[in-house]
């Protein structure tokens, strides 16, 4: 029994290492340094997709799911508790209509769902996704920040079995790219670019060839 335990515990650490070669080989990473301050000690900026002012923001939106495309527009409206999240038509007919809570002990709300979109794959790639967008994933003892690059880090989140790999820029904090891992290719990815004031210009989500979300801020 003890020589078990044993071998346990040294696989779990034998895995843990190799998780975190994988996540520097990943990301495009020279090094996997383990940081919390960056030169000078200054304090390294927290991941950050959408500022914590932002209030409400419009895309244009195609979206492909399981060879179907369907467009229109995208909306994000923020409130105290969440964050809404609503794809229609340019037509008015609704896609989609779903919530993020800021509180992570809550889930994700649908409030509505084409029957296309009415199938758990769906719901779960697109609970995942704004859940990693909103960065509903809250930081605690199994979080990790790591250099990547002179000025990029990335961070691992763990958290009731997902793990979120966020990438982005060490003072600015805005991120690039957004993985949901499973076991040997990433689940979900994200990316992000072009960032305004706020928020980004681009985002970019996609589940392999099954499910594909393309966004473009519209101008205000």
């Amino acid at each position: 029994m003890i020589n078990s335990r044993l071998n346990m515990n040294s696989a779990a650490r034998i895995y843990g290492f190799v998780f975190i070669l994988l996540i520097g080989l990943l990301a495009g990473c020279s090094g996997s340094k383990k940081v919390t301050a960056g030169p000078e000690n200054i304090k390294v900026s927290q991941p950050r997709i959408f500022a914590p002012n932002f209030k409400k923001a419009l895309y244009k939106a195609d979206m492909k799911v399981y060879g179907r495309e369907l467009s229109g527009l995208m909306l994000f409206k923020k409130s105290k508790g969440s964050t809404r999240v609503a794809f229609i038509s340019e037509f008015g007919l609704k896609y989609f209509d779903l919530e993020v809570p800021a509180n992570d002990t809550a889930a994700v709300t649908f409030h509505y769902l084409i029957d296309l979109m009415n199938r758990k794959p769906v719901m779960k790639m697109l609970e995942i996704s704004f859940g990693m967008l909103f960065l509903h994933y809250p930081e605690n003892d199994r979080t990790y920040t790591f250099e990547c690059q002179p000025g990029r880090n990335i961070k691992v989140i763990k958290y009731k079995g997902e793990k979120a790999i966020y990438g982005y820029e060490q003072h600015s904090g805005q991120v690039t790219d957004v993985r949901q891992n499973g076991l040997f290719k990433p689940k979900i990815r994200m990316e992000a670019g072009e960032y305004e004031v706020q928020y980004p210009s681009k985002i970019r989500f996609w589940q392999g060839k099954k499910i594909e979300i393309d966004l473009m801020l519209v101008e205000e």
